[in-house]
């Protein structure tokens, strides 16, 4: 989960501050982080919170993402 930038966005979201996942993905993941704003993860936290499945938390999790970029 850590491995992929949208699973680490909702785990860095939800507080854990320590990730495991293979060498190759490091790089990605690494790249998304240095562009998250700490200060719009509360915003993202509540928008999670209003989803009903893992579909609709994962769709929050890539329009977020798109922002990054």
């Amino acid at each position: 989960m850590a491995g992929d930038p949208a699973g680490a966005l909702l785990l860095v979201a939800l507080g854990v501050r320590h990730l495991s996942m293979c060498p190759m993905h490091i790089l990605p993941v690494k790249d998304m982080l240095r562009r998250l704003r700490l200060d719009k993860i509360d915003s993202l936290v509540d928008e999670i919170e209003k989803c009903d499945s893992s579909r609709a938390i994962y769709a929050v999790l890539e329009k977020h993402l798109k922002t990054l970029w």
